[in-house]
C-alpha cells in the first residue's frame, strides 16, 4: 500500500506535468517550473480521471496502464537527460548556486543612495530576506507535521474528500452541486492505487504543497527579478494564510489550491510588461486560469479577467495580438468548460442552480439581513487591520507600472466587492486575492522605500553626525511604546503561556468547568500552576501513595485527575476498575509528551 501511495502521490505532482514541461517547453527558475509541473499535472490529471469516469473505466487496471504508458514517455522524452553524469549534475546544481548567490549580491548593491542610505537600504533588505527565508521554513514544515495526519475539518471531511472517494468507486459525484471536482478527482487517485478509502493520508500529503509553491514562487521572483518586494509579499502572505486560512492551509479544502492556480496565472503578468508578446507564457497563464476554474468556482472570474488585463497591458495592439489573446482564453475556455457545460445547461434551465442566490443570502444572514451596502462595510472591516493592505494597494496605483495598476483596478478591487456582497461570510472566500495583494503591496513598499531613501540621499542626510542615531532610535521606541498598550502586552504574552508544556493537555484542562458545582481542583503533577488563570485550581500528587490518593480524592473540590503513567500500580489498577465501573470517566488520553490521562471523578 505504501508503494502504491507514493505513486499516486507523484501522479498527482509530477507525471503528466513533466510530460507537459517537455512538450510545452516552459521557462522559468526553477520553482516556476516546478510550480507549472504540479499545476498542469493536476489539470491533466482532472481531465484524465473525469474521462475515464464518463467512460465506466476509472479502475485500477486502466488507471496503472496509463501511468506506465506515461513512464514510458518520460524517459522517451527526456532520454537525453540520462546521459547526464554525476560530475555534470553537481557541477549544474553549483553554477545554479553561483547564480542565485550573485543575483542576491545585486539586489543588495544600488548606485543612487549615499553611503548612509545605501547601508539603512542594505540593513532593511537583509532583515526583510532573513524574515523571508524564516517563513518559508515555517511553510515547508507544515508538509512535514502534515505527512500521516488526516483530514478533519468540516467540509474537507464531509465534501471534498467523500466526493475524492465517490470518484475513486469509478463514479462522478452527483451531490456537488456548483463546485468543480479538480481537486477531489485528484485526491481520489491515491484511494484507486492504494485500493483504500479509509487511508487517507496520501491524499492529505498534497495538501500543504500549494502554500509551499506560491511562497517558493514568490522567492524565486525576488531573487530573479532582484526586487526585495517579493520578500515583502511573502511575510504578507504568511500573514494573510495564517490569519485567514490557518485551519485549513494544510487541509482538504480548495480554497488554497485555488489561490495557487490564480496566482500561477498571474505570474506571467508580473513577469511580462507586455504579456501578448510571449504567446507562450501567456498561454501558459491561460491554461492555470482554467485550472483555477476547475477547483472551485472563484476560478472562473480569473478566467474571464485574465486576457482583458493582457489586452490593456500592452503597448501597440494590433490584431495579431487580438488573435492571441482570444485564441489564449478560447483554450482556457475548452479546459474549463469540460467541467461548466453540464452545470451551464442547469443554470440556463433554473437560475436558481447557480447557487448565487443561496451565497448571498448566507452572506446576508452573516450580517443579519441588513442592507447590501452596510454588509459590504462589515465585511470589509471584519478584516481588521488587514483591510489596511487592501487600502493601500490603491495608492500604490501611482508608484507601479500599469501591468499592476491594472491588477489592482480589474482583479483585486472587484474581486473584493464581489466577495463582500455574496460570499463575505467567511474571508477564505477571499483568499486567491492574498498572495495577488501581498505582490502588489509589496512591490508598493520596496518602490516607495527607494523613493524616501533616494531623496534622503539628495538632501545629504548622511552628513549629520553618527551620534543623533542615539536620539533617532530613542525617538523610534518612545514612539513604538505608543503601538502596544500594557494590556495588549499582557494579552499576548498570556495567550503565549497557555502554550507551555503540552498544549494539547492545556487544552483539555482549560475546556473543564472549573467553579461549577463546587468543582475548583485537579489532581496532579503536571504543572497547572504556571498556566494563567489555573494557578489555584492544582492540588500535587505525582500519584506515588496510594493512601495519600486516597485522601485527596475525598476533597469535594476536586473533581478530576490528570494522572501519569508512571503512577503507582495500585492506583492505575484502582482507576481502571472505577473506569470500567462507570463511577469514573475518561475525558482524555494522550502519548505525546509524558502520557497521561485525564479522569473525571465526581
Amino acid at each position: 500500500m505504501f508503494l502504491l501511495g507514493i505513486l499516486a502521490i507523484i501522479q498527482i505532482v509530477f507525471l503528466p506535468g513533466l510530460i507537459f514541461n517537455r512538450l510545452y517547453r516552459i521557462q522559468g527558475g526553477f520553482f516556476f517550473r516546478l510550480s507549472s509541473i504540479f499545476a498542469t499535472s493536476l489539470i491533466l490529471n482532472f481531465l484524465a480521471v473525469y474521462g475515464l469516469a464518463l467512460l465506466k473505466i476509472y479502475t485500477r487496471p486502466v488507471f496503472l496502464v496509463l501511468v506506465i504508458l506515461e513512464f514510458f514517455a518520460l524517459i522517451w522524452l527526456y532520454r537525453s537527460d540520462f546521459k547526464v553524469n554525476l560530475d555534470q549534475w553537481a557541477e549544474k546544481i553549483t553554477n545554479s548556486k553561483d547564480d542565485i548567490i550573485a543575483d542576491i549580491k545585486q539586489l543588495f548593491s544600488a548606485q543612487q543612495f549615499s553611503p548612509a542610505m545605501l547601508l539603512l537600504r542594505q540593513t532593511l533588505q537583509a532583515v526583510i530576506l532573513g524574515v523571508a527565508v524564516s517563513l518559508v521554513i515555517w511553510f515547508v514544515r507544515r508538509l512535514t507535521n502534515s505527512f500521516g495526519t488526516v483530514f478533519n475539518t468540516w467540509d474537507a471531511v464531509v465534501a471534498w474528500n467523500t466526493w475524492a472517494q465517490i470518484w475513486a468507486t469509478n463514479q462522478i459525484p452527483n451531490q456537488t452541486g456548483m463546485y468543480p471536482q479538480l481537486l477531489p478527482a485528484n485526491l481520489s487517485i491515491t484511494y484507486l492505487l492504494t485500493a483504500n478509502a479509509e487511508v487517507v493520508m496520501f491524499a492529505k500529503a498534497i495538501m500543504p504543497l500549494f502554500s509551499i509553491m506560491i511562497i517558493l514562487t514568490l522567492f524565486e521572483l525576488a531573487v530573479v527579478q532582484k526586487r526585495i518586494g517579493y520578500f515583502i509579499a511573502i511575510i504578507i502572505s504568511y500573514l494573510m494564510l495564517k490569519k485567514f486560512t490557518g485551519d485549513i492551509l494544510t487541509d482538504g479544502y480548495a480554497d488554497i489550491p485555488v489561490t495557487f492556480m490564480v496566482f500561477m496565472a498571474f505570474i506571467p503578468i508580473f513577469r511580462n510588461p507586455d504579456l501578448l508578446l510571449n504567446k507562450n507564457e501567456f498561454i501558459l497563464g491561460g491554461i492555470f486560469t482554467a485550472g483555477a476554474a476547475l477547483t472551485k468556482q472563484v476560478g472562473i472570474y480569473c478566467l474571464g479577467i485574465y486576457p482583458v488585463i493582457a489586452l490593456l497591458t500592452t503597448s501597440k495592439l494590433n490584431k495579431e495580438k487580438v488573435k492571441n489573446a482570444l485564441f489564449c482564453f478560447s483554450i482556457a475556455a475548452l479546459i474549463a468548460i469540460v467541467w461548466y457545460m453540464p452545470k451551464l445547461i442547469l443554470i440556463m434551465k433554473d437560475f436558481t442552480n447557480s447557487n448565487l442566490a443561496a451565497l448571498t443570502d448566507v452572506a446576508a444572514h452573516t450580517y443579519q439581513d441588513v442592507s447590501t451596502s452596510k454588509r459590504m462595510f462589515l465585511a470589509f472591516t471584519g478584516l481588521g487591520k488587514y483591510l489596511a493592505v487592501y487600502l493601500i494597494t490603491i495608492p500604490f496605483l501611482f508608484l507601479l507600472k500599469k501591468r499592476f495598476r491594472l491588477v489592482v483596478a480589474l482583479f483585486i478591487l472587484p474581486f473584493s466587492i464581489l466577495w463582500s456582497i455574496i460570499a463575505s461570510y467567511d474571508p477564505r472566500n477571499l483568499a486567491i486575492t492574498f498572495p495577488i495583494v501581498a505582490v502588489v503591496v509589496g512591490l508598493g513598499l520596496d518602490k516607495l522605500m527607494d523613493l524616501v531613501l533616494i531623496l534622503f540621499s539628495r538632501i545629504k542626510t548622511g552628513k549629520v553626525w553618527a551620534v543623533s542615531l542615539i536620539g533617532f532610535i530613542f525617538l523610534f521606541v518612545i514612539g513604538a511604546s505608543f503601538l502596544f498598550s500594557d494590556q495588549e502586552i499582557i494579552s499576548a504574552q498570556r495567550e503565549k503561556q497557555k502554550q507551555i508544556f503540552s498544549p494539547e493537555i492545556n487544552e483539555q484542562i482549560y475546556s473543564l468547568p472549573f467553579d461549577q458545582g463546587g468543582c475548583s481542583k485537579i489532581i496532579t503533577n503536571y504543572p497547572v500552576m504556571y498556566l494563567p488563570g489555573l494557578e489555584d485550581n492544582q492540588v500535587n500528587s505525582y500519584f506515588s501513595d496510594y493512601g495519600v490518593y486516597q485522601i485527596l480524592i475525598k476533597d469535594p473540590s476536586s473533581c478530576w485527575m490528570l494522572v501519569p503513567n508512571y503512577a503507582e500500580d495500585s492506583i492505575k489498577r484502582e482507576i481502571q476498575s472505577k473506569l470500567g465501573s462507570g463511577e469514573y470517566t475518561l475525558l482524555f488520553e494522550t502519548k505525546k509528551w509524558v502520557p497521561y490521562m485525564l479522569v473525571q471523578i465526581k
